[in-house]
């Protein structure tokens, strides 16, 4: 019963889910013009222990240290709208629970009539994510309706992941509770908004498609085979000519169904467009931000920061360090609490006080996600003093720029302090779909285009994507690497064979996450987990298609 597909008379039987299934039996069939009958819901379910949770990696003994929390899929409720036989949900944000271990995020599924349309279908992706913390194992969640009210069990399974630490399988059945769901005033706003993202996004072509285009590459460079183990691979993808060309996304049961809704969780990369672009366009409401003062704006950082500003803490040259050595102080354990403290206060005392001073601001690079996170306080006291809103992210990030760009729902939110305070994690609390990042690389190679009221400053962004050859940024860990303004820079010439240095931007995160923004107006990007950063074969595949060199 279990290999079978996961069906009526499973799902309302006893029978237990006793191994993994192929995720086909997850996956929708195309979408149809007639949808079933729209049945706005929420489903319910209590924190029940998975059937079956076999580890694959687990580098910090997670396991042994949580006990039988680990394996216990946590109580939640996914409220959803049908749209056009999609079922999307109310929130797609990473929603916190009441769990030691585990928060959930929803993304939008599918739902579609059976049996001639005596019950309805549904499967919906969704992404446990590690409390506090970055790691994101995606599954998907099954369960049946019928006409008369009845629902049944709903199965779920996770079979892939973005974590280089903890992998894992889990498994198993839901006792689920179904409700209507009364209308509200916003749900109108909300199908508007997943209508128009939907349209906005890039036409999804496979990578065989980009060879027959440029019939002068090898499109299996892309996936940089050579040094990334295809094991660790969560997608990858290449946008050029208004075309994002896309890998499939594996696990270790057949592909996953809902590549467009894969969520991808950001780690460092937000260090760029949080971050990054936050300044920007600070900087171009508040001319002179970049300049402002950290000592002035923390009261936390009243002593030892007066001449380091909110730009000197974004480009990680506040002059605090222990040690220069390649992210020496990040990986010293008091960093690794401050990285998973709940609350704003414990964080912001570190980032203060901790490093000491050892040289002047603006000249020695030393990378810490508490200078993005410092960088990300000041900047929220700074717009506090001049305008009513202080959320940093919906005023500077999400207002101003993923609504012109018409993103999804998912990035529109950031991970906070668990505290009352709710400060934004400016360097690693985002979560992406592809679109997302293909769009967002996309509009930054063709000069970032906004309308007057959303500017930026295009000063500060022509040095962060290594357009002002007299402003690349410090020299970082390499005398080929910068950092500017929460992006990174490469001379890639030596891999392109080209006698004139080519300075290619790109963002970063940890485990294996490398989004880069070539100069002949293409994208690159590979998410995975296993601890290799590596896009030189896509450089050079790239740069057949337009070349790069000067």
């Amino acid at each position: 019963m279990v290999n079978a597909p996961l069906s009526a008379e499973f799902l309302f039987g006893d029978d237990s889910m006793q191994r993994p299934v192929n995720m086909a039996q997850f996956t929708p069939p195309p979408l149809q013009s007639e949808h079933p009958r729209r049945q706005n819901g929420t489903l319910s379910w209590s924190s029940t222990l998975a059937a079956g949770f076999e580890v694959h990696e687990d580098r910090f003994d997670y396991r042994r240290a949580a006990g039988e929390s680990l394996l216990t899929f946590p109580a939640a409720s996914l409220e959803w709208l049908q749209v056009d036989g999609f079922v999307v949900p109310r929130a797609e944000s990473v929603l916190s629970l009441d769990h030691p271990d585990w928060e959930i995020a929803f993304q939008p599924g599918r739902a579609w009539p059976s049996l001639q349309q005596r019950y309805t279908r549904f499967s919906v992706p969704f992404a446990l994510i590690e409390r506090n913390a970055n790691c994101t194992h995606n599954g998907v969640l099954t369960w049946i309706a019928t006409a008369d009210g009845k629902v049944s069990r709903a199965a779920y399974q996770i079979s892939s992941e973005t974590c280089p630490y903890l992998k894992f399988d889990m498994w198993g059945l839901l006792n689920v509770t179904l409700q209507d769901a009364a209308a509200r005033a916003e749900d109108d706003k909300l199908v508007t908004a997943f209508r128009e993202s939907r349209q906005a996004r890039l036409p999804i072509a496979t990578f065989a498609a980009l060879q027959s285009a440029y019939p002068e590459i090898d499109h299996q460079q892309f996936g940089a085979v050579a040094n990334v183990n295809p094991a660790d691979t969560t997608v990858y993808g290449f946008v050029t000519d208004g075309v994002h060309y896309r890998s499939d996304c594996p696990t270790r049961f057949g592909a996953y169904p809902f590549c467009d809704e894969l969520l991808l969780p950001s780690y460092s990369t937000a260090k760029s467009i949080f971050a990054g672009l936050a300044l920007m366009r600070l900087e171009a409401l508040l001319p002179g931000a970049a300049e402002a003062s950290i000592a002035a704006l923390i009261p936390e950082c009243a002593t030892g920061w007066k001449d380091v500003s909110i730009g000197n803490a974004l480009d990680m040259a506040t002059g605090h360090y222990v040690s220069s050595g390649s992210e020496a102080d990040e990986a010293l354990p008091e960093h690794v609490q401050f990285l998973y403290a709940d609350d704003h206060d414990a964080r912001i005392r570190f980032a203060c006080q901790f490093f000491p001073k050892k040289s002047p601001p603006g000249e020695v690079w030393v990378y810490h996600s508490s200078d993005t996170y410092l960088a990300g306080t000041a900047m929220r006291a700074l717009l506090a003093r001049g305008e009513n809103s202080p959320d940093l992210y919906q005023s500077l990030i999400v207002s101003p720029i993923w609504d012109v760009l018409s993103l999804g729902q998912a990035i529109r939110s950031t991970r906070h302090s668990y505290d009352s305070r709710a400060q934004p994690l400016t360097g690693w609390g985002l979560f992406y779909q592809s679109d997302d990042i293909a769009r967002i690389g996309n509009w930054l190679v063709h000069g970032a285009p906004l309308p007057t009221s959303s500017r930026i400053d295009r000063n500060m962004l022509a040095a962060a994507m290594q357009n002002n050859a007299s402003n690349r940024g410090l020299e970082a860990g390499a005398d080929n690497i910068r950092y500017n303004k929460g992006f990174w820079g490469l001379d890639i010439a030596p891999f392109i064979n080209c006698t004139k240095p080519v300075w290619v931007p790109f963002m970063s995160g940890h485990g294996g996450i490398s989004v880069v923004l070539f100069p002949n107006r293409t994208v690159y990007y590979h998410f995975s987990d296993g601890y290799v950063h590596r896009w030189r074969e896509a450089a050079v595949q790239s740069n057949k298609i337009r070349s790069m060199c000067l």
